[in-house]
């Protein structure tokens, strides 16, 4: 993808586990991206919600019984917690959901789609092994996005991503899809270093 040069300052990325995860886990991944990026904060928080089969791990909602008519319905009784949790990250780094970007997998991946979907204006949105519980609710001229996603994903099938790829692309962003040969359901090295090209190309770094 040949990302914008970036017409705004980006100072926070904020990096989404998925369900029955915890921030903790992604954090060598944040670290390695912040290491990349100077000048950017980039943070993985907790969900706010815990897991249904396990207290001490987190969701951001409920997949108990969830089917693909009734995900969004999820989605949506969650957006309030979930913009707390990004809301409280922006405001500990002293920045804006303008200087922002999202960089979500799986259930977090949801999660920062929707987002975008009901119209927080976010720097740009990084979209690893995921998909859309609806499609975008407004016009996304100019965000700049990436999808990555493994093509022998058994969680999430790799159609998922198209299908993602083209509801943001008909939105008007600029968005590309990085496939993963063998990539499976994971935050592997091939998909961190995709995902980090295209933090690079949004928010500059080395």
């Amino acid at each position: 993808m040949s990302a914008p040069e970036p017409a705004r300052r980006v100072d926070l990325v904020i990096v989404l586990h998925g369900v029955g995860a915890r921030g903790s886990d992604l954090a060598p991944i944040a670290r390695a991206w912040g290491r990349r990026l100077p000048g950017v904060r980039v943070v993985a928080p907790d969900a706010p919600f815990a897991h249904d089969d396990d207290p001490g791990r987190r969701q951001w909602y409920s997949i108990a019984g969830v089917t693909a008519e009734s995900r969004a319905g999820r989605v949506a009784a969650a957006a309030a917690a979930f913009d707390a949790v990004i809301d409280a990250e922006i405001a500990r780094a002293g920045t804006e959901v303008s200087r922002t970007v999202l960089a979500g997998f799986s259930q977090g991946g949801t999660m920062a789609l929707d987002a975008l979907r009901r119209g927080r204006d976010f720097a740009g949105l990084l979209a690893m092994a995921t998909r859309l519980a609806a499609p975008p609710g407004r016009r996304l001229d100019g965000l700049a996005a990436r999808v990555v996603h493994g093509e022998a994903d058994a969680v999430i099938a790799i159609d998922a991503a198209e299908r993602t790829r083209k509801a943001l692309a008909t939105a008007g962003a600029r968005v590309d899809l990085v496939r993963i040969p063998g990539g499976a359901h994971a935050l592997d090295l091939a998909t961190a270093k995709a995902g980090l090209a295209f933090l690079h190309a949004v928010a500059g770094g080395s």
